[in-house]
């Protein structure tokens, strides 16, 4: 079992977000620490998983990244616990607040690979937008596939820009009205 402490700081973003708010996926010299019972494990990071969370804790898209620099900061025992401290650099991008989110308090949270639970890194006041903002916003789908009692899984995040999905329906209706129209001749 490995447990995370959160050595960095908590942010809170001030300001409300909207539908289509960017939210940058960076660590700038983050620190975290690793701790496992007893014996160390042969651990290093290298990815990490964004994680947004809705208001109501259901998770709603996530990104995979690698970290782009990592330092092994401090390493020891605490009683019969084994601990490291890191310190990581990543930038991942940006995701954004997804089309008709659902006003509250939207979490991104962070999770080093095969190091345990996510930590939470921002929590994002979101409230209701314009049509507009929905418009520019993406809509976003996990799909979760397990099978054999958990010996293969798999899961992709799908992401559909709202403006670009609408296109493809008024395409495929207009397809067909002129199908429509060509088969009555």
């Amino acid at each position: 079992m490995i447990l995370l402490n959160l050595l960095s700081f908590f942010a809170v973003a001030t300001e409300q977000a909207v539908p289509g708010t960017r939210i940058p996926l960076q660590l700038h010299d983050f620190e975290f620490k690793v701790m496992t019972p007893l014996l160390p494990i042969d651990w290093f990071p290298t990815h990490v998983r964004w994680i947004l969370y809705n208001p109501y804790g259901k998770e709603i898209y996530f990104v995979d990244g690698r970290l782009n620099s990592v330092t092994l900061v401090d390493k020891g025992y605490e009683g019969a616990v084994y601990y490291s401290i890191w310190k990581v650099s990543a930038d991942s991008g940006y995701l954004k607040i997804p089309a008709f989110a659902q006003p509250g308090e939207w979490v991104l949270k962070v999770k080093f690979y095969k190091s345990g639970n996510a930590m939470t890194l921002y929590t994002i006041p979101v409230t209701t937008g314009s049509i507009f903002d929905s418009l520019s916003a993406p809509l976003y789908f996990i799909i979760r596939f397990n099978a054999l009692w958990g010996a293969l899984t798999f899961e992709q995040a799908i992401q559909i820009e709202l403006t670009t999905f609408a296109l493809i329906v008024m395409g495929f209706v207009i397809l067909i009205l002129l199908v429509l129209i060509l088969r009555r001749r």
